[in-house]
């Protein structure tokens, strides 16, 4: 077994302050938002004494916001760990790459065509993502490009995104 460094105990030191932090939130969320608890109600919940009013609360509606919230927040700490590992770039991330403006370019785009349906425009945003990637993609096997390449490739088309956001925008 390795020796530990120090280095090694203070990444443990930062990740036990981070968890930490995360619970005192998870606590200050349940806690805290619209309608006001105090800590017993969060406490009384945790230990089973809590009425059903407020176990409903929790159960259908603050429990699951918190689960989704750090759901979310693991899914894109992995994605950017995933992007960055891919291209060896410690700089590499959706914006770089172009992917936030593709996004955004079909999101503007369904809000002028289709303004009242919510659901479209989320996957008008997926589906530009997604063709930001491909594009991306495809110029880098055209060309051949190194993984030092793509980002510059990438700011290009995060670039050609956003001009079109500005024409559809003053169009």
């Amino acid at each position: 077994m390795k020796p530990s460094t120090p280095s090694a105990s203070k990444n443990k030191q930062w990740i036990l302050v981070g968890s930490l932090v995360g619970i005192l939130c998870v606590f200050g969320h349940l806690a805290w938002t619209h309608s006001a608890m105090s800590f017993q109600d969060v406490t009384s919940f945790f230990l089973g004494s809590s009425s059903q009013k407020l176990r409903t609360l929790f159960l259908f509606i603050r429990i699951p916001r918190v689960t989704a919230a750090y759901l979310c927040g693991a899914a894109l700490s992995v994605s950017g760990l995933v992007l960055q590992t891919t291209l060896n770039n410690p700089l590499a991330s959706a914006s770089v790459l172009g992917i936030n403006h593709g996004s955004g370019l079909f999101c503007v785009a369904s809000s002028l065509l289709l303004p009242t349906t919510l659901l479209t425009r989320n996957i008008m945003a997926l589906l530009g993502a997604l063709c930001a990637m491909t594009l991306l993609i495809i110029i880098s096997k055209k060309t051949r490009s190194a993984r030092s390449t793509l980002i510059l490739i990438g700011v290009a088309i995060s670039r050609l995104m956003s001009a079109g956001i500005n024409i559809l925008i003053t169009i």
